[in-house]
């Protein structure tokens, strides 16, 4: 039986899948990538490509061999906006990837000047952006020939490939695609002063772009020479493992961050081009995704959990474990429904369409400032922001929410959150680890 290997790079962990012709999951292994790079200045967010990829061969390894010997095709999708850059031909010499959650383009006005210089409006994280910044500040050495995606830089790495290829998901990340002429907005990248021969060739999603070399493959038991697609982002792929009718479902993830996605066509995409919040993504068909992506989704939970241990430390108290702080977190919340809790606004870290929110918390009284009150509150505050993302119109008339992430399967209390906000029955994706399961459907040809 062929079967196919479908390969995510997130931002905390990466995840490996098996799936067979029908794009029913097999098997599927995950690992921490612990590939943050400590020290660096306030505001820069950067991981190791090394880790990130020797994380992703423990994943793949702890698959079963036999169907490892029966994959036919690889897909990859991974963490969107972030850049790596490397040099040509040698995808093991690079920089760290600067990812989405990188605010250093944030100071001093610099996205301002941006978007004075080029006519659009990017946003701190966007490789574009960051592109700019390195550009600006002497930092982009003439040895760097080459950009792309984390999972970009892998799929060259596997197979090979001497230049770069991305597809429209991923390009649309960076801030300078061009939707309609589906490539690279060259007036922008030269106003930014970022060199052409850097940026990656735009090719189809879905499309074969090269073959997995004979060393990778004897390290993962794969044969040599099967075919891989170009990468596609995390959020496309997501919908393709998790939405059965592209026209009637919601897709929701919540993972680190988090993204709230509708199907739309072209023309309904441009009544709502100026939307505050939303964003417009390429999708497959012809079609586009509407999606709300507040840049704090679970990481607020792990905030909730990370403030806690503090106030014990501060007083001397050895704190319980993660994962029981985190449960009993959940159960408090869901005890508190029907009392008076804070109202919390989640953005700790900013929104892309203002960097300069914060994070607010109100309706406090004597009573329900509690653990219980505000593991609720930041629930439900985090499904109302996701929901006042999205032009209302677009939701209407959709019948279900289709639910994935780890962050939202296994918070209870956040489920019950976003089915109340929403008024929607909230149901999850049958298969775990929806983005790897949506590359592999896609190198299957299955959409």
């Amino acid at each position: 039986m062929s079967k196919f290997l479908g390969l995510d790079l997130g931002t905390t962990k990466v995840a490996a899948v098996i799936v067979d012709t029908d794009g029913i999951l097999l098997e599927h292994a995950s690992a921490p990538t612990r590939a943050d790079v400590e020290g660096l200045p306030a505001g820069f967010a950067e991981q190791y490509p090394a880790k990130i990829a020797a994380a992703l061969d423990e994943c793949v390894s702890s698959l079963s061999k036999i169907n490892r010997s029966d994959v036919v095709a690889v897909g990859l999708t991974g963490q969107m906006h972030g850049v790596v850059l490397w040099e040509d031909s040698a995808p093991d010499c690079h920089l760290n990837l600067v990812t989405w959650q990188d605010k250093r383009c944030d100071a001093d006005g610099f996205l301002a000047e941006l978007a004075d210089s080029t006519g659009i409006e990017l946003k701190s994280g966007f490789g574009a952006a960051t592109l700019a910044w390195l550009v600006s500040n002497e930092s982009l050495n003439p040895k760097w020939r080459n950009a792309g995606t984390i999972h970009d830089w892998l799929v060259a790495r596997l197979c090979g490939l001497e230049r770069p290829v991305m597809d429209p998901t991923n390009a649309s990340s960076w801030g300078a695609f061009d939707l309609e002429s589906g490539d690279w907005n060259w007036e922008a990248l030269d106003a930014l002063r970022i060199p052409r021969e850097l940026m990656p060739r735009i090719v189809p999603t879905g499309e074969v772009v090269g073959r997995l070399g004979d060393s990778q493959a004897r390290d993962w038991g794969l044969s040599p020479g099967i075919p891989l697609t170009a990468a596609i982002g995390d959020n496309q792929a997501s919908l393709l493992a998790t939405l059965d009718d592209w026209d009637a479902d919601i897709a929701l993830t919540i993972g680190t961050g988090a993204q709230l996605s509708v199907v739309v066509d072209s023309a309904l995409a441009a009544e709502f081009a100026e939307s505050v919040g939303c964003e417009f993504r390429p999708f497959l068909d012809g079609r586009l995704i509407a999606v709300a992506a507040p840049l704090c989704g679970g990481a607020a939970f792990a905030w909730l959990v990370d403030w806690f241990k503090e106030w014990c430390a501060a007083f001397g108290i050895e704190p319980p474990e993660d994962s029981r702080l985190y449960e009993t977190f959940i159960r408090l919340g869901l005890d508190a429904a029907g009392s008076s809790i804070p109202d919390i606004s989640p953005s700790f870290l900013g929104e892309r369409s203002d960097p300069d929110s914060r994070g607010v918390v109100s309706n406090i009284d004597l009573d329900n400032f509690t653990p219980g009150g505000v593991a609720r509150g930041l629930a439900f505050g985090l499904a109302r922001n996701l929901k006042n993302m999205l032009p209302s119109s677009l939701l209407d008339g959709r019948g279900r929410i289709v639910a994935s992430g780890n962050a939202l399967r296994r918070n209870k209390l956040l489920a019950e959150a976003v089915g109340e906000v929403f008024g929607k029955p909230l149901e999850f994706s049958a298969s775990s680890e929806e983005a790897a399961c949506g590359a592999a459907i896609l190198a299957a040809g299955l959409r």
